[in-house]
């Protein structure tokens, strides 16, 4: 919550996305763009990820109400998320998994 209210702060709209995953759902992603339909959205399978253990969280940036996958306002909430106790993975644009925060 105070990931999300800090960066409106700041003028940026996020929605926490993704929490906890089970294995299967870790899974399912992980076969998209493999076996199923759809982009490549992540490098993990069920018990690689940080999501399968309650340790990680995906944000998204909205800009009048429509999600922003490209923004340097990315940037600015993993640095928000680390000033909070976050670490912040893969918010390059273009990496899987760029909305990424994790605790230390």
């Amino acid at each position: 919550r105070r990931l999300v209210l800090q960066s409106a702060e700041k003028g940026i709209e996020i929605l926490i996305t993704s929490g906890t995953r089970t294995y299967e759902e870790q899974n399912a992603l992980y076969e998209q763009g493999r076996t199923k339909p759809g982009k490549i959205v992540t490098n993990a399978r069920g018990g690689q990820s940080n999501h399968n253990f309650g340790i990680a969280l995906d944000v998204t940036v909205f800009k009048d109400g429509q999600p922003v996958w490209e923004s340097p306002a990315y940037k600015t909430v993993g640095g928000v998320g680390k000033a909070l106790g976050q670490v912040c993975l893969h918010l390059s644009p273009g990496s899987v998994g760029k909305r990424h925060l994790r605790p230390p």
